[in-house]
């Protein structure tokens, strides 16, 4: 029996001697220098009983002693504050260490989202990326297993000019030196790519926006994706499939619904695992 269920039962046989007809309630305590546990119930069942709400809970108090709890007592107008022992804390730990779920107790489920990650297409994953995502896949595994309906939102990010900037890198490569860059840009050539080529592309192609000219193709690179040029968006795409696998998330990417919103940097992910 967990801590909670035998604070509850105490309550139970308390609230069974002193004659009231009613289900105990027991939550975490709000103020831990009163005890672990703590009851509410009083000042609702004393109304409806004429009673003193705190004689009340005094008298609960005294009938639910037992030898879990190192001390029940009374605060405030009549809030029955219960504190654990060490062994049955020591006790309940134990349990939920074999316990695959550690006890978790299950919640009526909410749809839940959650975005955490935040890689960015054309770059390599680093360090400043782990705290995300080790706090964003801890949470989702956490509602997961009380019960709720998760969706796990990945921010890839970046369609902005950083994306025009890469673009003329990749026409950079291919021998462009003037005029329109995008019949340079050949999509299948990023094929073979790795997130690590595409970062010399993007430290090309913005090193070479120092120059107001390449400035400026870059920016008309980067209005014509987001107006939804088809040479571009396919090589936007490439570049997008490269980055997921060199983060990790290639494989998962599959049990993920994922489609890009044109004219906005929001790329979806759901994992409805």
């Amino acid at each position: 029996m967990s801590v909670k269920s035998a604070a509850l039962a105490a309550l139970a046989r308390a609230y069974e001697l002193n004659g009231l007809k009613a289900e105990p309630s027991i939550a975490r305590s709000t103020r831990p220098e009163f005890g672990d546990l703590q009851c509410n119930d009083m000042m609702r069942l004393a109304k409806s009983a004429g009673r003193n709400p705190r004689e009340l809970a005094a008298e609960v108090a005294e009938a639910a002693r037992g030898e879990e709890f190192a001390e029940v007592s009374v605060a405030g107008p009549g809030f029955i504050n219960v504190r654990l022992t060490d062994a049955a804390v020591a006790a309940e730990a134990t349990a939920m260490l074999a316990d695959g779920s550690l006890a978790a107790e299950k919640v009526q489920p909410l749809r839940t989202i959650i975005d955490f990650g935040g890689p960015n297409v054309a770059k390599a994953l680093h360090v400043g990326h782990l705290r995300s995502f080790v706090i964003g896949e801890s949470l989702r595994r956490i509602l997961l297993e009380i019960g709720h309906d998760v969706l796990s939102d990945i921010h890839l990010g970046d369609w902005g000019l950083q994306m025009g900037k890469l673009l003329l890198g990749a026409a950079l490569a291919a021998g462009w030196k003037a005029g329109d860059p995008a019949p340079f840009i050949d999509p299948r050539a990023f094929d073979a790519m790795t997130v690590d080529e595409l970062g010399i592309l993007y430290r090309s192609g913005n090193a070479a926006c120092e120059d107001e000219t390449s400035l400026a193709q870059a920016r008309m690179l980067t209005t014509r994706l987001q107006d939804g040029d088809p040479l571009l968006t396919a090589a936007w795409g490439r570049m997008r499939a490269i980055s997921l696998v060199g983060c990790g998330l290639g494989r998962r990417m599959e049990s993920r619904r994922s489609r890009a919103l044109h004219r906005s940097p929001r790329i979806r992910c759901h994992d409805r695992r």
